[in-house]
């Protein structure tokens, strides 16, 4: 689920700057190489427009179309002119090696077409800008933009015509489809010919392609699902906006994460020791390395779950308690609104080496029942990047919920810490996660809740 959220984080951000990285891409892009000049020679891909009346079938009990029904004209006329876009572009019989195909291979014939077919790449950034309606007449136009070595890129439009609004027709959908060519030796593209526009409308569209190309691969190396590592949380951070409200979002998901930890009753949990008051029970789940493996320590402290929660809550005063955290960067807190806020942590990492964390931290106070929760995970930021020289690492949501200890009328607290570390991780995070909690309760059972004359 976390990793799936973050995913989802990405790919959001990813639509969100779509535009402005395509316009980057294409500024970036060389025009000696890559962009595409007018020429009398011109072999503009292939392009159609055909017309669907809307039914009572093809509509919700609203009147409105299905987007299902919609993307299927979209991809019916997309596939018709790369169809189009094949046959115009076929080497002629009496001189079958006079161009080349774009990955610079010998042109297509007709007879390879008997036997290939179109396999769907992508569906890039379609938009619903507006209903159509049962009696509508739907105008579909798709144009063949540009033929990569690897893919097809089409551009389909989608408008709508009512009967009482003939002359002005309304934008229903945009959207780029990209397919391969295959054959039954494996693909064909790279021998399909290249678009040459030949107006500037054209010349526009073949410039810009190569842009969302770029970003289609961008996107893809950024947000696919990774093959989790061992002894690794690697890439289960998640993409967040200091300043835009997504930072509640996290936020909540945070606590919610930790709560359904603490209440799940399909989580077997196995009691590993019960040492000088601290309980510590582990969820080991999927019975492989790469598997999250789940941490419950259990200890009664002396004191109020105010006062715990005060401790737990102060991010500078973490390395008293907290073994691993070396430093705490306090030019570098930063407050996300009521109940959350932003810390650099440093930590020390495996062969005396140190790292980086940057952690979204959030809490949620139920003073009417005592109860307090604080819990942590790491995120990704543009405007906090790692410093120079520095690895930054990345950990899965865990946290702390403290409530009254039973019979003894609030002045006692019951802290519990619940984690999730990988199981190759396990054996090294468990005593020291125990240890933490230990130095935590010695903390606030000395004098005024500071460290005694020994310190921590």
């Amino acid at each position: 689920e976390v990793l799936e959220y973050g995913l989802a984080e990405r790919r959001r951000n990813f639509r969100k700057k779509r535009e402005a990285q395509v316009e980057e891409l294409v500024k970036s892009t060389s025009m000696e190489d890559e962009a595409s000049s007018l020429s009398p020679k011109a072999r503009p891909g292939g392009a159609l427009t055909f017309t669907e009346l809307v039914l009572p079938v093809h509509a919700n009990h609203m009147g409105n179309t299905f987007g299902g029904q919609i993307m299927h004209w979209m991809v019916k006329g997309a596939k018709t002119a790369v169809w189009l876009h094949l046959r115009l572009g076929c080497a002629p019989q009496e001189r079958p090696d006079a161009d080349l195909g774009v990955g610079g291979k010998p042109r297509i014939r007709t007879e390879q077409l008997l036997h290939s077919w179109l396999k769907p790449e992508s569906v890039d950034t379609v938009h619903f800008k507006a209903p159509s309606h049962v009696g509508d007449r739907v105008v579909v136009s798709a144009a063949v933009t540009r033929v990569f070595s690897q893919s097809i890129e089409v551009a389909v439009r989608v408008s709508s015509n009512s009967v009482n609004t003939q002359d002005t027709p309304t934008e229903v959908n945009v959207g780029h489809l990209n397919f391969s060519l295959m054959g039954p030796d494996g693909p064909l593209t790279a021998h399909v010919p290249d678009v040459t526009p030949s107006t500037i409308e054209q010349d526009l569209e073949y410039r810009r392609a190569i842009g969302r190309q770029k970003f289609r691969e961008l996107r893809h190396a950024e947000v696919k699902r990774p093959t989790p590592c061992p002894g690794s949380c690697s890439l289960f951070s998640v993409d967040l906006d200091v300043k835009g409200s997504q930072v509640q979002e996290v936020a909540i998901q945070c606590i919610s994460c930790i709560l359904c930890l603490n209440d799940n009753a399909t989580l077997r949990w196995e009691r590993l020791s019960s040492d000088e008051g601290v309980q510590c029970w582990v969820e080991f789940g999927l019975s492989n390395t790469a598997s999250v493996t789940r941490l419950k320590i259990q200890a009664t402290v002396k004191a109020s779950p105010k006062d715990c929660f005060e401790l737990l809550k102060d991010a500078k005063r973490r390395p008293e308690f907290d073994a691993g955290c070396l430093e705490v960067l306090e030019s570098e807190i930063t407050q996300c609104g009521e109940n959350a806020d932003l810390v650099t942590f440093i930590y020390a990492a495996a062969g005396g080496k140190k790292e980086e964390l940057l952690i979204l931290r959030a809490h949620q106070e139920d003073e009417a029942c005592n109860v307090f929760v604080i819990c942590s995970r790491s995120v990704r930021c543009d405007s906090r990047p790692p410093r120079e020289g520095m690895h930054r690492g990345e950990v899965l949501p865990s946290g702390f919920i403290v409530a009254p200890a039973p019979d003894t009328n609030g002045t006692c607290s019951q802290v519990t810490f619940l984690g999730q570390f990988s199981q190759s991780l396990f054996e090294v995070i468990q005593p020291i996660a125990v240890s933490n909690v230990k130095r935590f309760r010695g903390i606030l059972e000395t004098t005024e809740g500071k460290p005694n004359s020994g310190g921590y």
